[in-house]
């Protein structure tokens, strides 16, 4: 059965982020629309740059799916 799952992080704005966001936000949400568990990800706007960034987002993408089982 299916844990509710997500999160949402925050960051500031990007140098190229248009005038009118206050931040960069992402919220990911897992869920099974009866063949197994998905990463659904919401965002207006969300930058990465650097490959710690990357890394870092890769795993607390992997843990939320995790966490979900």
């Amino acid at each position: 059965m299916l844990k509710p799952t997500s999160f949402t992080d925050t960051q500031e704005l990007d140098c190229c982020a248009p005038a009118d966001l206050i931040c960069n936000d992402i919220t990911v949400t897992v869920e099974d629309g009866g063949g197994g568990n998905y990463l659904v990800i919401s965002t207006q706007r969300w930058a990465l740059d650097d490959e710690k960034d990357i890394d870092r987002f890769a795993k607390a993408l992997k843990k939320c799916l995790k966490d979900a089982e």
